[in-house]
């Protein structure tokens, strides 16, 4: 969504939204086939597996209602004031959107095939996130002061993506998290 809303594309922002509607949906059948699975007998480690795998689906649908709802909204408030985010700020938002949508990529991934390393990753790139944020935050200060129109508005939907972005961060690590910790415990043999 960040390319959409940064270029103020409104067909393709349409187009993510009805994409939220596919997510809702699969998640919900998600959800019930892990629920499903619950109701057998399980191993304490198929248990645990459906505890990491409902947790990790939750945080997908979390990072899905910031995308759906969160952006979206910010990228009408651009529309309905006529705001319009410089190259500069741009350049800035992409670089972090770019380093939250790796970590996302590889949180999946470590769910996916309970990569601890992978987890570790995602887990490990806390430092960059923060030290992007923050010259991302830097950024907004100096150009608060800029000379431009609808500046204080502009100001106000940057800083808001910023905290979407480490929001979305924050969830990309709970997934990592789950594989990290489950990871370390033994896997137990059904008997």
């Amino acid at each position: 969504s960040m390319p959409a809303f940064l270029a103020g594309d409104r067909e393709q922002i349409k187009v993510i939204s009805e994409i939220d509607d596919k997510v809702d949906t699969l998640y919900t059948e998600i959800v019930a086939y892990l629920g499903k699975i619950s109701r057998k007998p399980l191993t304490s480690s198929q248990a645990r597996d459906i505890t990491n795998l409902l947790s990790a689906a939750n945080d997908l649908e979390s990072i899905g209602d910031i995308i759906e709802t969160d952006t979206l909204d910010l990228a009408e408030q651009c529309f309905a004031n006529d705001v319009r985010i410089s190259d500069a700020t741009q350049t800035v938002l992409s670089g972090l959107h770019a380093t939250i949508s790796g970590s996302v990529e590889r949180a999946l991934h470590s769910v996916a095939r309970n990569d601890a390393e992978a987890a570790q990753d995602v887990i490990a790139m806390k430092g960059a996130v923060q030290t992007q944020v923050e010259l991302a935050e830097q950024h907004q200060a100096q150009r608060l002061v800029a000379d431009a129109p609808n500046r204080i508005a502009a100001y106000s939907v940057e800083t808001e993506v910023i905290e979407k972005l480490k929001r979305i961060y924050y969830f990309a690590k709970r997934m990592a998290k789950t594989v990290e910790v489950d990871a370390a415990v033994p896997v137990q043999q059904a008997a």
